[in-house]
């Protein structure tokens, strides 16, 4: 698990993948994962995105 001050140097691509390797990574396992909860972390992450935009 990245820390907070690691997660914040990363750059918006690599937040993506992040998020997607997680989610491959549990498939790989055998884990059920939730594809709503994948669409729910990326739509925060991009209002997140957006709301930078604005400043």
């Amino acid at each position: 698990m990245l820390t907070r001050e690691e997660l914040e140097e990363l750059t918006d691509a690599e937040k993506l993948l992040l998020i997607i390797g997680r989610s491959e990574k549990c498939i790989l396992e055998g884990q059920v994962c939730l594809h709503k909860e994948v669409v729910e972390r990326l739509e925060k992450h991009l209002a997140e995105l957006d709301k930078g935009k604005r400043k």
